[in-house]
């Protein structure tokens, strides 16, 4: 599954399913807008001994990454400033 910002779109596109790496690549194609009006758009993973890493990188995550960080900026129609959303996840 791939996620990207262009513009003040989100977009999602997803590949076929594998069980091993490197995973096919999305179908850009059959790409799906999830929200519009995106001021700020970042996925960073949690290693431990290393700290946050953003992603995509240059270097892929390792497999140790124990958590997600998904940082939003969203503006409302009307609203001058954006609206920040910002969620940690914990990978077991």
């Amino acid at each position: 599954m791939q996620w990207w910002q262009r513009g003040g779109v989100l977009y999602r596109a997803a590949g076929p399913a594998a069980s091993t790496f490197p995973l096919p690549a999305p179908d850009q194609g059959a790409r799906v807008v999830l929200l519009e009006d995106v001021s700020a758009f970042q996925l960073r993973a949690w290693e431990p001994g290393q700290g946050w890493r953003n992603l995509p990188a240059a270097a892929p995550a390792r497999a140790g990454a124990t958590g997600l960080e998904l940082v939003l900026g969203l503006r409302a129609e009307g609203e001058g400033a954006a609206r920040g959303f910002r969620r940690v996840f914990a990978l077991d």
